[in-house]
């Protein structure tokens, strides 16, 4: 067993669904294996920034540090999952029985669609959508329907009224 946690391959097993989640995060169920990632690394980070002795480094200011650093940055995982992805388990239950909230209108605003982002915000009566439908900026005269979560505002499905 121990020859199996010290190989390339076990790390390789463990970390595929990550990489393959980052690039469908279109997808609600790969957004919340991303996310769960994130909460994951964010706890081992913090575990070894408390746990682990870092005997390779030898200087014991650096290794003091790192320490800290390694437990910050956990602990910055762990905000980050808290406020961005926290939600998206809260809607399991709703997107497993299909009990997607319903909203109709135009769009009050539309924002910039970039590169680093997979989401584009949508708000339509005032509540704000995350969607991975791309919206032109300058449509906003056309109605829209948009099927979506109700705790992440994660859009599931978006029609266009005409």
């Amino acid at each position: 067993m121990r020859r199996l946690f010290k190989s390339n391959i076990f790390g390789a097993i463990i970390m595929a669904p990550f990489f393959i989640s980052m690039f469908f995060m279109e997808h609600f169920w790969f957004w919340l294996t991303f996310s769960f990632y994130i909460l994951l690394f964010g706890i081992l980070l913090i575990i070894l920034g408390f746990v682990s002795r870092m005997q390779k480094i030898e200087s014991s200011i650096k290794r003091l540090l790192t320490r800290i650093v390694v437990t910050i940055t956990g602990i910055g995982l762990v905000i980050f999952f808290t406020l961005v992805f926290s939600s998206g388990f809260l809607d399991i239950p709703a997107y497993l029985s299909k009990d997607y909230k319903v909203i109709r209108g135009k769009p009050d605003y539309i924002s910039s669609i970039h590169s680093k982002s997979v989401f584009q915000t949508i708000e339509i009566n005032n509540i704000s959508l995350k969607s991975v439908y791309i919206i032109p900026e300058d449509n906003s005269f056309i109605e829209y329907k948009a099927y979506y979560l109700p705790n992440s505002k994660y859009v599931i499905k978006l029609f266009e009224i005409n």
